[in-house]
């Protein structure tokens, strides 16, 4: 056994690395932001505009959908069977998926990243707080040499990767809370986990709490297309963005990123957290240099209004301030399981 233990211990030393490549690889999409450098960049709003973008889509998505629901109802006649008279909604989360969601990146978050640099604001991994990150530290975050786009929406300062997020993410975490019908926290569970591992910390070094916040939102959008079940938040049905009339989709009320995008998107404010220790301090050393606010890697942000407004959930989505991300999952659990729950202890 020692001969045995001797002989594999280049191969643990090498696992790391294998590791790491393997991440670059298969989480290149686990794209990170700067919210830092480019923060004094007089960039514009530009909620307008992406909302033209994603209504034009949604719009496209539910022409696609009646589209589909006619060829069905056409071929049942075609074999001499009753077509139904109802709308099937997976042909509209179909064709909503394909034109806002995306394998590698989402189709929004690319819409941002094309934009022109006068509308956002473009950093290189070398000029970034992240700049002093190791292959081996960071696999996917260093493999190439650019960052999401820092955008101001709804007034805040959000990376790009946050709308990919949005309607990926979210179109996950309500396929587990609203149709598998998995209780929030489990939710909440998973999506710590992701960020706990390749989503995250195992390939970009950072713990987001804003993913977790743009996931949560965008399960609520998911829930608002045909507002069939009680707003996570709100506790009741959201008023639907489609509706089903005579046999098809129809298209009643307006997207809105005003709805969805708040301050806990900007990770200058609802704080990331760090792979290790030495991590943490090397971004901290590069912030006086690549810009302000610092409350993250100072005393702390208050977090007070944002932490009303999720209430029992906040200790899942939001972080004052910047620390290290913890190795085992056990402190996640404990943070979400322990939160308050009808009486239980609540964790801030």
């Amino acid at each position: 056994m020692k001969l045995v233990g001797h002989l594999l211990r280049p191969l643990r030393r090498l696992l790391p690395r294998l590791l790491g490549c393997v991440l670059a690889v298969s989480v290149v999409q686990a794209a990170e932001v700067d919210s830092y450098t480019h923060r004094g960049a007089d960039l514009p709003d530009i909620t307008d505009l992406l909302n033209g973008e994603v209504r034009q889509r949604i719009t496209a998505a539910v022409q696609e959908a009646n589209v589909r629901l006619d060829q069905k109802r056409a071929l049942a006649r075609k074999l001499g069977l009753t077509p139904e008279h109802g709308c099937d909604p997976g042909p509209l989360y179909q064709a909503l998926g394909k034109r806002l969601s995306g394998f590698v990146f989402g189709r929004i978050e690319k819409f941002i990243d094309a934009l022109p640099t006068e509308l956002r604001a473009a950093n290189r991994k070398e000029a970034s707080i992240y700049r002093d990150f190791r292959f081996t530290d960071a696999p996917s975050l260093t493999a190439r040499d650019w960052l999401a786009s820092l955008v101001r929406v709804n007034s805040q300062y959000v990376g790009a990767d946050k709308f990919g997020h949005f309607f990926s993410e979210g179109w996950q975490f309500y396929r587990y809370h609203y149709q598998d019908h998995d209780s929030l926290d489990a939710t909440l569970l998973r999506g710590a986990l992701m960020e706990t591992s390749y989503y995250g910390r195992l390939a970009t070094a950072v713990y987001s709490y804003a993913d977790l916040v743009a996931n949560f939102q965008g399960m609520r959008f998911w829930n608002a297309v045909l507002g069939e079940q009680p707003d996570v938040l709100t506790g009741r049905r959201p008023a639907p963005l489609v509706v089903c009339r005579g046999g098809h989709f129809r298209l009643v009320r307006t997207f809105d990123w005003r709805d969805y995008v708040d301050a806990a998107w900007d990770e200058a404010v609802n704080c990331d957290d760090f792979a290790d220790a030495g991590l943490l301090q090397r971004v901290r050393a590069r912030l006086p240099h690549n810009g302000a606010p610092l409350g993250c890697f100072t005393g702390g942000n208050d977090l007070s209004a944002l932490r009303r407004k999720y209430g029992p959930w906040a200790p899942a989505l939001l972080n004052e301030r910047s620390g290290v991300v913890q190795r085992g999952v056990l402190d996640v659990i404990e943070r979400l399981l322990v939160a308050n729950r009808g009486g239980h202890r609540r964790m801030d």
